[in-house]
Order: C-alpha cells, then sequence, then structure tokens
C-alpha cells in the first residue's frame, strides 16, 4: 500500500493452484495430505446510504473445502465515519492447510445494523494435488 495515496496494487490473484509432491522411493503416500497455503483476502466496502455514517458494521470470510465442510471463519469489525464512505478490508491467513483436491469456496458475508449474515461475495478457488513417489533407480548397464 502506497503510505501517501492509500492506493493498493494486487499482484498474484489466484484461481487455480497446481500442488505436486514427489516423495522417496519407499515412503507412503499419505491418505491426507497437507498443503500449507498463506492467502490475503482483500474486499471493498462502501456504506449503503453515502450520507448516513455506519459505525461497527462486521464482515467474515468462511472458507468452505470440496465436500462442503467449514475450515475456517474470520471476522472483522469496520466502521465508516465522518468523511470515510468507503473501506477496504484485508484479511491475512498466514496458513490454510489443504487436504483435497477440488473447489475450496472463501465465502466473504456482511452483516450491517445487528442484521443476519449476508453473502456479497464468493470466490472460487481450484486446488489440484498430485503426489507421486521418485522412480527407483535403474541398475547401470
Amino acid at each position: 500500500m502506497e503510505a501517501g495515496t492509500q492506493s493498493l496494487s494486487i499482484f498474484n490473484v489466484y484461481e487455480e493452484l497446481n500442488a505436486q509432491a514427489v516423495l522417496p522411493n519407499n515412503a507412503p503416500i499419505p491418505d491426507t495430505p497437507a498443503i500449507p497455503l498463506a492467502l490475503t483476502v482483500v474486499s471493498v466496502w462502501e456504506r449503503s446510504n453515502l450520507n448516513v455514517e455506519e459505525e461497527k458494521e462486521s464482515f467474515r470470510v468462511r472458507i468452505i473445502d470440496p465436500n462442503g465442510k467449514e475450515l475456517a471463519t474470520t471476522e472483522q469489525v469496520f466502521s465508516m465515519v465522518g468523511p470515510h464512505t468507503r473501506t477496504r478490508a484485508i484479511l491475512r491467513i498466514p496458513a490454510l492447510h489443504v487436504h483435497l483436491s477440488g473447489r475450496y469456496l472463501f465465502e466473504v458475508e456482511g452483516r450491517r445494523g445487528g442484521s443476519k449474515w449476508h453473502i456479497e461475495a464468493s470466490l472460487p478457488l481450484l486446488v489440484n494435488i498430485s503426489i507421486t513417489q521418485q522412480p527407483k533407480p535403474g541398475k547401470p548397464s
């Protein structure tokens, strides 16, 4: 983020990840491999009514695996008061352990004024995990 302009440049936006691991020859292949991913989810929020300040609004990100299981939920609170009609929310996930190949969902939900949670965006991430064993070395001829 640039200090003077508060501009934010986003690089490396992922839609699909391919994780490949090669294990030593006799090593067992794990039933549930764990691939650690460090991710950042960025969202921009705007006042429902530009003329009305909003204090202590909430958003959360729910991470759903390919089987529909919720892996994690994290919530943040923000305010849009004074001249601020919008805000940027940056959520850093230092380590998400991915165990399955398939489509993961990052559901971004908002709750304003104590209302129920409402899905604002659903961000898919396709993960392909491939684990193989190193081939046995051939005998020299």
